[in-house]
């Protein structure tokens, strides 16, 4: 099998992006590959592919007394909370091999439905991996219809993109190379978390768009942020639905009081409580729906598949939702949560091209040898000499990246004379 053809779930990102393709009518999707864009970011950044943890690093496969657990811990808040979640009074250094291996041990005397229950309450992201839950029949659910504005296809739409990290930015990117306009708006005091992380994937996602930094916490802050909000056709945010309430926004009454917008929520778990208030992230979402314990079915292993593989799914899917919704008019609510995504498309590659799926899954460890190998090779080179296996595989930023909130005064402005 060749690359392309053996990397779990690339049938479901290529179907998203020739779906893309077929509504955008655009060209500057035709060089992308599914399998690619799955794997974009440990390409990028040769990352080792290990059995019980993530490419990354953050996440990994731990036993509690009764079962397998996917946890989360990339920031060094999450590690702060470990002491409360397991009920000890030992706090462990930020993701060192010492406390990881005193996590196991703890863990291990504990249940799994009590360890995810407090997860879920402390705001950690931690998900069972040894079961395969049941099926999401579709991959985004329509929360909310209101007023479409067929006028609104005249012109390329305008993107307000709230989202972080991986998905939502993934998914405006995509808007982008279709034609629309994206401002990328961001809280003064928590920007983008992706930022301080790789910066080179971090431009790839979110070059040609524009940057607007905002303080939320000021009166003036809100004003601008519900005056950009009243600007955009397609709205895209990936926070937890009581975060915006706080802030005085309700995605509802902005979809029902704005003709024609399309508003897309991402979560990890879903838009309906208490799912929507759990954290989760592409790796441990991934195991929640189901993909490890696929892996365990066919191999008699488990293992993650990819690298974050329910970020890049999402936001293929998050981004033919959009295109979709303001192409007939918009005037809907949208959610779509890294789970129900993965979900689906697990159940309809079972249902349609099972043979090749569990052969991908039968094949992703021999993948995953090749990759390190090519890797390790990798590093031992300069850039010069790198094989065109990488310069073939990886794309590069093409676009300009503005600088931290750079257009902020000129994208208000902007609003401004849009609202008048």
């Amino acid at each position: 099998m060749t690359f392309t053809a053996m990397v779990p779930l690339s049938i479901s990102a290529d179907r998203a992006l020739e779906a893309l393709r077929g509504v955008g009518g655009s060209d500057k999707l035709s060089k992308f590959c599914g399998a690619d864009l799955l794997l974009e970011r440990a390409l990028l950044n040769r990352y080792q592919f290990c059995t019980d943890r993530t490419a990354a690093g953050t996440c990994r496969l731990l036993s509690a007394s009764d079962g397998l657990l996917a946890i989360n811990l990339p920031r060094e808040e999450d590690w702060q909370l470990v002491p409360a979640w397991v009920e000890s009074t030992q706090h462990e250094e930020f993701s060192t091999e010492a406390a990881w291996s005193t996590l196991t041990k703890t863990i291990s005397k504990h249940k799994s439905s009590r360890l995810i229950a407090r997860a879920h309450d402390l705001g950690l992201a931690v998900s069972s991996a040894d079961k395969i839950p049941e099926a999401h029949m579709d991959y985004c659910q329509t929360l909310l219809t209101a007023s479409p504005d067929a006028l609104r296809r005249n012109r390329k739409p305008r993107v307000v993109d709230l989202s972080a990290l991986w998905a939502g930015p993934l998914c405006s990117h995509l808007l982008q190379l279709l034609g629309a306009e994206v401002i990328k708006v961001e809280s003064t005091t928590r920007p983008d978390g992706a930022r301080s992380g790789d910066v080179a994937f971090y431009e790839l996602l979110n070059q040609s768009k524009r940057s607007v930094a905002i303080d939320f916490g000021t009166q003036q802050g809100l004003q601008d942020l519900k005056m950009l909000l009243s600007s955009a056709d397609i709205i895209i945010e990936s926070s937890r639905p009581r975060a915006l309430l706080q802030l005085g926004i309700d995605p509802r009454k902005v979809v029902k009081n704005r003709r024609g917008v399309t508003w897309i929520q991402l979560t990890a778990h879903g838009s309906e409580l208490p799912e929507s208030h759990w954290i989760g992230y592409g790796d441990d979402a991934a195991a929640a729906a189901g993909l490890c314990a696929q892996l365990h079915r066919i191999t008699g292993q488990y293992g993650f598949v990819g690298d974050a593989i329910a970020d890049p799914l999402t936001g293929l899917y998050a981004a033919l939702s959009a295109w979709r919704s303001w192409a007939n008019g918009g005037g809907e609510m949208i959610g779509l949560s890294l789970r129900q995504v993965t979900s689906f498309c697990i159940q309809r590659e079972l249902a349609e091209h099972r043979f090749q799926f569990e052969h991908q899954l039968g094949a992703w460890q021999q993948l995953v040898a090749s990759l390190n190998s090519h890797f390790d090779a990798a590093c031992a080179l300069s850039s010069e000499e790198q094989p065109s296996y990488f310069s073939d595989r990886t794309r590069i930023c093409e676009g300009r990246v503005a600088a931290f909130g750079e257009d902020t005064t000129m994208m208000l402005k902007e609003a401004r004379a849009l609202s008048s």
